[in-house]
């Protein structure tokens, strides 16, 4: 775990999901000045590439997906927007369950959403979902700017 600029690696997800952004989605960024946060940078990029990713596929006709960051007190705060089909009531509880997919057979494992859920966990974070009020989905991920609370085996930099 090291301090980490929390925009880079937001930046660093956008780069590597160009291929599933382009021609689906447009991107826009709305980024707060952030502290540096203290957290293990690969393994969060992974999360955001993660919602990136997922968001360029739930929406069929294209559309925009927005991120955004911003501090809460003692938290750094990244929002991925879509502008998708947003998540069916009856899903939104088992998203982050490991198998779970709502995708087409052989388009998904229904592992990435579990994935991110752990590592933000292991980060003394949170990760939650919601569907936003004018449509399309919303993930947020909430990390201690301090890094977790206890440093936990297998976190590190």
């Amino acid at each position: 775990v090291g301090e980490t600029d929390l925009h880079a690696c937001v930046e660093t997800a956008i780069t590597l999901a160009a291929g599933a952004l382009s021609g689906r989605a447009t991107l826009e960024r709305a980024f707060s000045p952030l502290p540096t946060i203290r957290c293990n940078a690969t393994e969060v990029t992974q999360v955001i590439l993660n919602l990136l990713v997922n968001a360029a596929q739930a929406m069929k006709n294209g559309g925009t997906i927005r991120v955004s960051t911003a501090t809460e007190e003692e938290w750094a705060r990244v929002e991925v927007r879509d502008e998708g089909g947003g998540i069916r009531p009856e899903h939104l509880s088992r998203i982050f369950d490991p198998f779970f997919t709502t995708k087409e057979p052989g388009q998904g494992t229904g592992l990435g959403l579990s994935i991110s859920y752990g590592i933000i966990r292991k980060h003394g974070g949170r990760i939650e979902a919601r569907n936003a009020p004018e449509g399309g989905a919303i993930f947020a991920v909430t990390l201690p700017i301090a890094g977790p609370a206890v440093e936990s085996p297998g976190v590190s930099s």
